[in-house]
């Protein structure tokens, strides 16, 4: 056998290696025994010893319980995040809520004064109150025929609105009969008494004396005893004052004291 043949058998048997070589890979990618359900499958055993200290065959009982622990976790992040979405949402809308009713408690139980100060009824200064009280007793009482009519409308507008009704009924024939008989009378007011009750309306006291003239004639004076019942209001730019009569009950000195006495 001589070189070349030698060298050709060399050639031969690579590229024979080269051929099997490319079976393999070829038989590796088809579809093994398992795929085609000729052989089953075997349950993977887990490795049997230690590595580093740690007991292998407990390696997957500890990567279920991580799992589980994981899931868990997850599921409860979840839980508080709804949770804490739900809570904030409540909070919301209650301070939501409590903001309006505390808008339209104030807008029913506050006031504000001329000078624009927001106050309770509680707070309303004895001298605000004081003067109300004069100009009501004035309008009331210091009257003429030619006065009478303009001043019991000006002292109804500070009138709640059953009391309006009332007042006007029951001074109509009163008001015809000062006009018809030309009568005056003046109210002298000395002392006052006036305090809040626990409804924060200011109840008033005042002992007055009534003279009375016909024709600019004098006719005589009474001592007559007035009571008024006051409320805080809203401010209307109409009405002078932030307050009105709720009750208003004019009688003489003497059916007064009878009235106090039993």
């Amino acid at each position: 056998m001589n070189i070349k043949d030698g060298q050709l058998l060399t050639s031969i048997k690579g590229e024979l290696n080269k051929f099997s070589s490319k079976l393999r890979e070829v038989y590796k990618g088809m579809i093994d025994s398992i795929d085609k359900g000729i052989q089953k499958a075997k349950v993977e055993v887990p490795a049997i010893g230690k590595y580093e200290g740690v007991d292998l065959s407990k390696l997957p009982s500890f990567i279920c319980y991580k799992s589980a622990l994981l899931k868990e976790k997850v599921l409860w992040q979840n839980v508080s995040l709804v949770l804490l979405v739900a809570i904030s949402l409540l909070y919301v809308v209650d301070r939501y809520q409590l903001n309006k009713l505390t808008k339209l408690y104030r807008e029913k139980e506050y006031i504000v004064l001329p000078d624009h100060i927001p106050v309770s009824p509680h707070s309303i200064s004895d001298d605000y109150v004081k003067d109300a009280v004069d100009t009501f007793l004035s309008l009331l009482g210091n009257i003429n025929a030619k006065e009478i009519v303009k001043q019991y409308d000006k002292l109804s507008m500070n009138m709640s609105l059953d009391l309006k009704r009332k007042f006007e009924e029951e001074t109509y024939e009163w008001k015809e009969y000062v006009v018809s008989e030309n009568i005056t009378e003046i109210l002298k007011c000395g002392k006052q008494e006036i305090h809040s009750n626990e409804k924060g309306q200011y109840e008033v006291t005042a002992l007055c004396k009534k003279e009375t003239y016909v024709n600019h004639e004098y006719i005589g004076a009474v001592d007559e005893v007035v009571e008024m019942r006051l409320a805080a209001v809203s401010p209307n730019k109409k009405k002078r004052w932030v307050v009105n009569i709720t009750d208003l009950k004019r009688t003489t000195k003497k059916a007064f004291k009878v009235k106090t006495n039993l």
